[in-house]
């Protein structure tokens, strides 16, 4: 092998570049099956144990199945700005792969993997079952943000895919206390979240939840041209047909279906008016007619279920074996989320400690000082998360004094 360095035309191209690019598809590794992303829109992900600002962008809505979409107060209508993009998605389900696979009951269609899992249940599957539990669709959203002052990611409009619980839940919480935060994805009047991230572990893998999240006021508004870059988010989710779905989900081999003669009679013989039924059917992409799906089949949370009404509720409780006799809604709804384990979820998820053990955690000093009397006396206070409880505790011990 000859080997000149004064006139290889490779000498000096893969210095810096592969780090670089290393780098690059570690900050899209977030990207997922499901998610059609545009040319040059990368993937921002949360990063545990760290704080972060954003501002929030909208978009405008396209579709007229999003599940945000209120015709009473007019929220999420097509044609008009909206924040988010929440969807449902199966996770680690489908296929040999065991791949992810948004759930069709995102845009008000029939889901192959629900129904199985409804039928799972009547069946007598226990809910606890990791095989009835894995076929349970997660809720998400997707936001488009754009990172301020953040060393991995480009001053420039990215694509968030975040859990609804580890922060759509808090995000709402801290607005109901201040209304006039609702207006944080405004582009004229909006606000920065700065948001901090704790780092969290279940099982073996580490993940991002939110801690804390403050708004403050932006350094500038987004004119019109500059949100037109702003992608869709109806159009991002790669949502495949019921039958797509359901040869993937039970692996079903992509073989012809058998001819029928036309010309042939037999007993049970489709009417032609049937017939035709269904080629209209065919033409328009519709599917045809499922079983009843179970009442349980899209219950979330506890909210969900309060949703039900009384035939609802009995039929739930019925599915569950749950006696329904004498009982009152408020008390059929606990026993139906005892057995639905929603409770032993939210702890898998990261259940609210006790107060007590929560109040002392209050009162320790993440950096090794006294609470409540070394406030202000160190650098550290400065930029304490706990700052304003641990000076407000120096005041009431300096009352009692």
């Amino acid at each position: 092998m000859t080997k000149n360095k004064s006139q290889s035309k490779f000498k000096g191209k893969f210095k810096g570049q592969v780090s670089k690019d290393s780098q690059k598809r570690q900050m899209q590794g977030g990207t997922f099956g499901y998610l059609n992303l545009p040319k040059g829109v990368q993937i921002f992900k949360e990063p545990p144990g760290e704080r972060i600002q954003i501002d929030v962008l909208p978009y405008i809505v396209s579709d007229p199945n999003h599940m945000d979409r209120d015709d009473e107060d007019g929220r999420a209508q097509v044609g008009e700005p909206w924040y988010k993009k929440p969807f449902k998605v199966h996770r680690r389900c489908i296929g040999v792969n065991n791949d992810d696979g948004v759930c069709p009951t995102t845009i008000g269609k029939k889901c192959p993997i629900c129904e199985y899992r409804a039928k799972r249940l009547k069946e007598g599957a226990d809910y606890q079952d990791d095989e009835i539990k894995a076929l349970r669709p997660s809720l998400r959203n997707l936001y488009a943000v754009r990172p301020l002052k953040h060393k991995k990611y480009e001053d420039e409009i990215h694509i968030w895919n975040m859990s609804q619980f580890l922060f759509q839940d808090k995000l709402d919480e801290e607005v109901k206390e201040d209304e006039e935060r609702e207006a944080f994805p405004d582009p004229e009047d909006g606000l920065t979240l700065k948001i901090r991230f704790s780092e969290e572990k279940f099982g073996k893998n580490t993940y991002a939840d939110t801690s804390r999240i403050d708004f403050i006021e932006r350094n500038e508004s987004y004119s019109d041209k500059y949100l037109e870059d702003v992608p869709d988010l109806d159009k991002l989710l790669k949502i495949h047909s019921y039958k797509q779905l359901e040869k993937m989900f039970f692996e079903l081999d992509d073989e012809p279906e058998p001819e029928e003669d036309v010309n042939e009679e037999s007993e049970g013989e489709e009417s032609e008016d049937e017939q035709e039924q269904e080629q209209e059917q065919e033409a328009e992409g519709e599917e045809e007619p499922e079983p009843e799906e179970s009442v349980l089949t899209n219950i979330e949370n506890y909210q969900d279920l309060e949703k039900l009404d009384k035939d609802d509720l009995k039929e739930a409780a019925e599915e569950l074996d749950i006696k329904t006799k004498g009982k009152k809604s408020n008390k059929l709804i606990d026993e139906i989320a005892e057995g639905l384990g929603l409770e032993q979820e939210q702890e898998a998820e990261g259940e609210e400690e006790p107060e007590e053990d929560k109040k002392n955690k209050e009162n320790d000093c993440p950096h090794g000082y006294t609470f409540g009397t070394d406030c202000e006396e160190y650098s550290e206070c400065d930029d304490c998360e706990k700052w304003e409880s641990c000076i407000d505790k120096k005041e009431e011990m300096e009352e009692d004094d």
